[in-house]
């Protein structure tokens, strides 16, 4: 007997969510993966989850993506993934930012992301996860993002990409790529509510690159084991659209139906028309 998708992953066991948290971790090729806690959790554990939670689409209610060090590795959520492996893609023209750079951010700074399904628009939590905030406006300044693609989307839960494997053919190696170095977590008090953004990495908390994830819907598992950096103010019918695309058993969208980022525009933005930053209840 199939049980169905949970519509809010919270309302699953607590025994189960921890084995969902864990895969998270390897998520920096999967969002949550990179973005989720642990690699451990992306093996075999996970994929018994995501079997026992997967909707009749083959959607997953809770594996998030993983990423592992600066290129992470990426996991099915419905045929079960390997444990993160760091393949480095290495350039030495990028660099982590420094504290002082992060410092010089503007916090009226905001992000437009074009994609061949629409655009959204985020704006960025400066004051909560400095370091991640600056290393994502740096890579985007240099066209780090430009032609990638959303590798990994989980309609019901969220859409990831940033990974630079992404812009060429091989869909084996999409998910395991990043910049060449790793930045420091910076876990916050941001509720990953729908439209939250946040920094994939793998079972190392210290292990993000450049893969990030946007919330579909709700993943209160994930707060305090990602790092939140920012939210989006407008856009989530496209995040919709992303997370509902066609996929292969990775979580990939079909080559007939890609989501590609084409384009990642800075300017200042509005702060009247920022969203309220959802905080986790005590």
């Amino acid at each position: 007997m199939k049980m169905q998708v949970a519509t809010k992953p919270y309302l699953m066991s607590l025994a189960l969510l921890a084995v969902i948290a864990a895969s998270l971790a390897g998520c920096d090729s999967k969002v949550p993966q990179s973005t989720i806690p642990s690699s451990d959790l992306s093996s075999g554990a996970m994929s018994t989850a995501s079997a026992e939670t997967s909707s009749t689409t083959g959607s997953t209610a809770g594996d998030a993506g993983t990423t592992t060090g600066a290129t992470g590795s990426s996991a099915s959520s419905t045929t079960g993934s390997s444990s993160p492996t760091t393949t480095s893609q290495s350039n030495s023209k990028l660099k982590p930012p420094t504290a002082a750079e992060a410092a010089a951010i503007d916090p009226n700074e905001i992000a437009t992301l074009k994609t061949n399904l629409g655009t959204i628009v985020i704006r960025f939590f400066k004051d909560k996860a400095p370091i991640t905030v600056a290393n994502f406006i740096q890579l985007a300044k240099d066209g780090f993002y430009d032609k990638t693609k959303f590798h990994r989307v989980i309609p019901g839960f969220m859409i990831q990409g940033g990974d630079p494997n992404s812009k060429g053919t091989d869909r084996s190696i999409m998910g395991q790529g990043g910049p060449g170095y790793s930045i420091p977590a910076e876990f916050n008090d941001v509720d990953f509510k729908r439209g939250i953004v946040g920094m994939a990495r793998s079972s190392d908390p210290n292990s993000g690159g450049s893969q990030f994830f946007i919330m579909q819907a709700d993943g209160p598992f994930l707060n305090k084991q990602y790092t939140a950096f920012g939210q989006v103010i407008t856009g989530l019918d496209v995040v919709d659209k992303i997370a509902n695309l066609k996929r292969d058993g990775n979580d990939n969208p079909l080559d007939s139906n890609p989501a590609i980022l084409e384009k990642v525009t800075l300017s200042k933005g509005d702060p009247k028309t920022f969203p309220v930053i959802p905080i986790i209840k005590s």
